[in-house]
C-alpha cells in the first residue's frame, strides 16, 4: 500500500509539471563546410541545439587509433535552463566506449543551468579544454565538468552549482596525467549515500594520478544528506608522486556538515600521496580546521590580503588579482572576470519569471531552493518563499527578505512552523520577488 501511493505521489509530481517542447540537436552552421572541424575552422557551438548535437553525436567526439582530434569553438552564452525538463537530461560528451578527443575553447562564454546526470564531459583523453564558463549547472554524479579526464589539459575552466552524488569531485571526479591551471570552483556538494555508508569525499578533485594543479581554488561547500567520515576541499585521494599541486587555495562559505563524525578532515587532501606541494593555503575560520598538512592555514584576514600571496610567489601582475567586492575579497583569476560580455559572476541569461529550483527533488529529509533576481547589482528586492501543502494550507513562511540581484538559495528542512517535520508527500513552494512570482512542486519521500 505505501509503495503504491509513493508511486501514486511521483506520478502526481511529474504529471503536473508543465511540459515543454525540447530543443532539438542541430549541427552547427558550418558543419557542412569542407574542413568543418579542424583547427583552421574549428565547429561553431553557438546554442543549445549545438551543444545538444554534439552531446549525441559520437562521432565527433574523436578517436585515439587513428589519431582523429576534432575542435570547437563556442561562440555565444547558452541558456541550458529547459534540460532540466528533458527526459534523460543532458548527455555528457564521450562515454566509457567512445572518449571525447578534441579540443573545446568555450572562449569564456557561459554555459548556465545545465542539468544532467553527468558532468559535462564524461571522460576525456588526449584532449585540450579551455575557457570554460559553467554556471548554475546541476549533476548527479562526480565532476561538473568532467567526470574523468586521461592526458587532458584543462586550462581556465570555472563552475558553479550544485552537484548530489555518492562519490567526490565537484569539478573532475578522476584525473590521471592531466594539467588543470588556472580553474576554480564554487559548487555546493551535496554527499547523499545511504545512512550505512562512510566515504571520503572531496569537493574539487575526487582523485588524482598524475598532472599538475596550478592556479586554482575551490570555494563552495559540502554537506551530507547521509553520511560520511571523512572530507577534503580540494582534491580526495593523490596516488602519483609525479603529481604537483601548486598556488592553489580553499575556503568554504558554510560549514561542513555530516550525519556521522568528522574523523578526518584535510583542507586539501585526504590521501596525501608523495606529490609536490608549494604554496597552497586554506582559510582556518570559514573550514574550521586550523591544522592539517599539505598546506598553510591562514586567518581570514591574511587570506583577503594580496601581500600573503605575492610573499609567497604567486603572479598578481598576470594570473592573480584581488579586490574586497569580487569573489567575496579572496584572491581570484584575472581570466575568470575578462569575458566578451560581462564578468563571470553576472553570466544570467535573460529570462521569464524567477528561473526556480529545488535540488534534490524528491528530497528526504531536506532541499534546497534557489531562485533569481534579475536587474542591476545594486538593485534590491523585496522576496518572499512560503511553503504549502496540496491543500493550500501554509506550512512554513520560509524567507521574508531584501536581497540584491543574482542567484540565492535557502534549505527547507522539511519542518513546518512549529519546527514539526512534516509528512511525506507534495509541496509548493511559491517565491514572490518584486513584480515577480512563481510556484513549483517538489515531493518529500521518507
Amino acid at each position: 500500500m505505501k509503495k503504491t501511493m509513493i508511486f501514486t505521489m511521483i506520478l502526481m509530481l511529474f504529471a503536473s509539471i508543465n511540459l515543454i517542447a525540447e530543443t532539438l540537436p542541430e549541427p552547427p552552421a558550418n558543419f557542412h563546410d569542407v574542413d568543418a572541424g579542424t583547427e583552421q575552422n574549428p565547429y561553431q557551438i553557438a546554442n543549445l541545439a549545438n551543444l545538444r548535437w554534439l552531446s549525441e553525436t559520437p562521432e565527433v567526439w574523436g578517436s585515439l587509433e587513428p589519431l582523429h582530434r576534432f575542435y570547437y569553438i563556442q561562440t555565444a552564452d547558452i541558456d541550458a535552463t529547459e534540460t532540466r525538463e528533458w527526459h534523460g537530461w543532458f548527455k555528457s560528451f564521450g562515454s566509457e566506449t567512445v572518449p571525447f578527443v578534441g579540443n573545446y575553447d568555450g572562449q569564456k562564454y557561459a554555459i548556465s543551468n545545465l542539468s544532467g546526470y553527468g558532468g559535462l564531459f564524461y571522460l576525456t583523453r588526449e584532449s585540450e579544454l579551455a575557457n570554460i564558463f559553467l554556471h548554475r549547472a546541476y549533476a548527479d554524479v562526480e565532476g561538473s565538468l568532467i567526470q574523468y579526464s586521461e592526458n587532458s589539459i584543462i586550462f581556465n575552466c570555472h563552475v558553479s552549482g550544485i552537484i548530489s552524488t555518492c562519490s567526490s569531485g565537484g569539478f573532475i571526479g578522476f584525473a590521471a596525467n592531466s594539467d588543470i591551471i588556472n580553474c576554480s570552483s564554487s559548487v555546493d556538494t551535496y554527499f547523499v549515500c545511504g545512512s550505512d555508508s562512510h566515504h571520503e569525499i572531496s569537493a574539487f578533485i575526487g582523485e588524482i594520478d598524475g598532472g599538475v594543479v596550478l592556479n586554482s581554488y575551490f570555494n563552495g561547500s559540502i554537506r551530507g544528506i547521509r553520511s560520511f567520515n571523512a572530507f577534503s576541499g580540494f582534491i580526495g585521494r593523490v596516488l602519483s608522486e609525479d603529481t604537483i599541486i601548486e598556488n592553489c587555495y580553499v575556503t568554504t562559505n558554510t560549514p561542513m556538515i555530516s550525519t556521522s563524525p568528522l574523523t578526518h578532515c584535510y583542507p586539501f587532501t585526504i590521501i596525501h600521496g608523495n606529490a609536490t606541494y608549494m604554496n597552497i593555503f586554506w582559510d582556518m575560520e570559514t573550514t574550521e580546521i586550523t591544522s592539517s598538512y599539505p598546506g598553510i592555514g591562514l586567518t581570514t584576514a591574511q587570506m583577503k590580503s594580496a601581500a600573503t600571496f605575492i610573499d609567497a610567489g604567486w603572479d598578481f601582475d598576470n594570473v592573480w588579482d584581488i579586490h574586497p567586492s569580487i569573489n567575496d575579497g579572496y584572491p581570484y583569476l584575472q581570466s575568470q572576470h575578462e569575458r566578451p560580455s560581462s564578468d563571470f559572476d553576472d553570466v544570467i541569461p535573460e529570462y521569464a519569471g524567477l528561473n526556480l529550483q529545488n535540488y534534490p527533488n524528491p528530497f528526504n529529509p531536506e532541499t534546497t531552493i534557489r531562485w533569481q533576481v534579475a536587474g542591476d547589482r545594486q538593485q534590491e528586492t523585496h522576496v518572499t518563499i512560503d511553503i504549502y501543502n496540496v491543500k493550500g494550507q501554509l506550512v512554513r513562511k520560509l524567507v521574508n527578505d531584501i536581497y540584491s540581484s543574482g542567484v540565492h538559495s535557502v534549505v527547507w528542512n522539511g519542518r513546518d512552523e512549529a519546527g514539526r517535520a512534516v509528512g511525506s508527500g507534495i509541496y509548493l513552494y511559491r517565491v514572490k520577488a518584486g513584480e515577480h512570482s512563481s510556484i513549483q512542486k517538489m515531493l518529500l519521500l521518507k
